[in-house]
């Protein structure tokens, strides 16, 4: 029982900051998106190439947002097995008396 309540634990964490994370990110992308990100510092030296200018917009894709999201919440979960089973060997009582 206390195996699979620090794993839901890690969980809940990992759903929550993958939400914080993935809201901030869309945001920043889609302001971004549509004020443009002056890099032409950066492409000073291309300037002579037709078409291409300093500011760059960025868009999101399902395909590069999702995969990473689940590569983390498995990366997760595998990380969080080997806590929950020293947990589950402790005794409760000893565990309080050493925090």
């Amino acid at each position: 029982a206390l195996r699979r309540m620090v794993v839901y634990e890690s969980i809940a964490l990992l759903l929550i900051a993958s939400a914080v994370g993935y809201g901030a990110g869309i945001a920043l992308v889609l302001y971004l998106g549509h004020a443009g990100m002056d890099l032409s510092s950066f492409f000073a030296g291309y300037s002579a190439i037709p078409g291409l200018t300093g500011i760059v917009y960025p868009r999101i894709f399902g395909a590069t947002v999702v995969p990473p999201g689940i590569a983390l919440l498995i990366a997760g979960v595998l990380v969080s097995l080997y806590p929950a089973a020293k947990a589950a060997r402790l005794d409760p009582v000893q565990a309080i008396r050493h925090v």
